[in-house]
């Protein structure tokens, strides 16, 4: 799914560094460690994803990680 466009319905921005935002392209780079690059939607009800596949799948799983490290903006979050 790497480059893949994605569209989410709403992105984060930092409450404490407003110029680090973590928007859904971050989501389909290829990168799995823990950084600054995930993507992260805004608190709100019901947040989604969507990513566009290109052409029709079978999907038999989905993998999501979470942030293995807490720290920061995201504490008891």
């Amino acid at each position: 799914l790497v480059g893949r466009n994605v569209t989410m319905s709403s992105t984060y921005c930092g409450s404490h560094a407003p110029h680090i935002c973590y928007p859904g392209s971050s989501a389909v780079n290829g990168v799995y460690s823990f950084s600054q690059d995930m993507a992260h939607t805004d608190r709100q009800r019901n947040p989604w994803i969507r990513i566009d596949l290109e052409e029709i799948h079978c999907i038999k799983a989905v993998k999501v990680w979470n942030r293995f490290s807490v720290t920061g903006d995201f504490q008891g979050k």
